[in-house]
């Protein structure tokens, strides 16, 4: 029956749920880390005339 209802494809074991949330959060984390540290390099540019030399 199981394989009637699968029809061909492959059963992918599901992770646990703590693992799968850790990882979205990390993502998430990782997100906000490049998102923060590329708008306040582009903050400093033009509203503090900061810049190379």
């Amino acid at each position: 029956m199981g394989q009637i209802l699968n029809r061909g494809r492959r059963a992918s074991p599901r992770l646990p749920r703590a693992f799968r949330v850790f990882w979205f959060g990390e993502a998430v984390s990782l997100f906000g880390t490049a998102t923060t540290a590329t708008l306040l390099s582009l903050l400093a540019a033009t509203q503090l005339d900061a810049g190379p030399g």
